[in-house]
């Protein structure tokens, strides 16, 4: 039973630590994408696409908190059961 949680745990680091990673390379390129745009067209064209990638991330984080207060619930769940094992 404690194997199949930890490889629970496990699983759940790994798809967090890539989709920070995703998060992180979609920011960096999305700072270069409109770096270029405002040398190649100016101010404003750099401020709508600033604009348009700024509610493409307000709509990522919205669609994802809801997973994310699941596993948190999950996390703090199994954390609290096994505070209680290792008190009894």
């Amino acid at each position: 039973m404690n194997v199949g949680k930890g490889v629970g745990h496990v699983i759940g680091g790994i798809y967090q630590g890539v989709e920070a990673a995703f998060v992180a390379v979609a920011k960096g390129s999305q700072e270069m994408t409109s770096s270029v745009l405002e040398f190649k067209y100016g101010e404003e064209v750099k401020e709508a696409f600033d604009e348009a990638t700024g509610v493409v991330g307000n709509i990522y984080e919205i669609k994802k908190a809801p997973r994310d207060a699941f596993h948190k619930e999950m996390f703090d769940r199994t954390q609290n059961k096994r505070e209680e094992l290792s008190k009894s």
